[in-house]
């Protein structure tokens, strides 16, 4: 499984994670918000987000590829709740 966190301006020394509904993400990558996320399980998680990672494209183009969004975000700091609620409401 991958190291969790929480998320909105991502430093580049802090991971941007997602978490997801379901369990079984096959390990895999895809390139969201400017950053590589690593995926597996139930998570996906950039190690060098860019300024752009943590934002609402990212998290739309992850739910689109891999389902619900449970939380996204990094360092303490998480996506805000309208825009998760977006983000969730883009990939149903």
């Amino acid at each position: 499984m991958v190291a969790g966190a929480s998320a909105s301006n991502a430093s580049p020394a802090e991971h941007v994670v997602a978490t997801f509904a379901r369990t079984d993400i096959p390990r895999s990558k895809i390139v969201a918000g400017g950053a590589v996320f690593h995926c597996e399980q139930s998570q996906c998680v950039a190690r060098a987000p860019s300024s752009r990672t943590l934002s609402l494209e990212a998290c739309k183009v992850l739910a689109k590829r891999f389902g619900r969004v449970e939380t996204f975000g990094e360092g303490g700091r998480a996506l805000p709740a309208e825009k998760l609620r977006a983000c969730v409401g883009g990939a149903e």
